[in-house]
């Protein structure tokens, strides 16, 4: 039988990072140029903002606004209604460090040569990318996937409305895989200018989908304290 949810939650993210991956390494000029194009006045190192794998990260980070935004207006309990309202600036806050507030944009649209004046966010500062990725990886394994197998059993209304979904470790188990896939196939010595050292970005997207996914089941519960928003709301 036909299961529309592992399509969505498994086998479309691990499909979308595979074939980004095949067309960077593919060493066919057009399909790596959609993935991280070559642009004159931007140096290498920010080529990677105007391609498909960046922009869909973009994508992705505004769907969670909207998500966040509407289970915003439609909570009624008020923490519930905090705490959306908080997930709603945190992603406008990291979908801003993503574009580089817009600097990218504005340089290449007026034609201005970038300036080599080192990072032009918050998240490549100093070490600050290497804490990131730590705390990250080490809170997604513990979030999907301890918490989900560990707590399953668990009754308590709270726990039960914030755990994750079991289906959401297949989520990270395949996107996670294509990244590393992406890692192996550059140190196997495959051509892979633009990113260079920012492989990364195939497990950001990867990262973002699955905060997508987690934030959109989580609006279509009942919020166990409280009036419900959506009295419809399943689990």
């Amino acid at each position: 039988m036909f299961d529309r949810r592992h399509l969505i939650y498994c086998w479309l993210p691990t499909a979308v990072t595979a074939l980004l991956v095949a067309m960077y390494f593919s060493n066919v000029p057009l399909l790596t140029q959609l993935v991280c194009p070559r642009l004159e006045g931007i140096k290498p190192n920010s080529w990677r903002e105007f391609g498909l794998l960046e922009n869909l990260q973009h994508l992705t980070i505004l769907a969670i606004i909207v998500v966040c935004g509407r289970a915003t207006r439609a909570s009624q309990h008020p923490l519930e209604r905090w705490g959306y309202a908080f997930a709603t600036l945190l992603s406008t806050f990291i979908l801003l460090e993503e574009i580089d507030y817009g600097l990218h944009y504005y340089d290449y649209l007026l034609g201005i040569a970038e300036p080599d004046d080192g990072p032009r966010n918050l998240h490549n500062q100093g070490e600050a990318t290497n804490v990131i990725k730590m705390v990250v990886d080490t809170a997604l394994a513990l979030w999907f996937v301890v918490a989900p197998l560990a707590l399953r059993r668990v009754r308590q209304p709270l726990i039960r409305y914030l755990l994750p979904s079991t289906t959401l470790i297949w989520t990270l188990i395949g996107t996670t895989a294509m990244a590393k896939l992406a890692t192996f196939l550059a140190k196997s010595g495959l051509p892979h200018d633009g990113l260079g050292g920012n492989l990364s970005e195939f497990r950001e997207l990867g990262v973002y989908y699955l905060a997508l996914l987690y934030l959109y089941d989580l609006s279509q519960r009942s919020f166990p304290w409280g009036p419900a928003a959506v009295p419809t709301r399943t689990q």
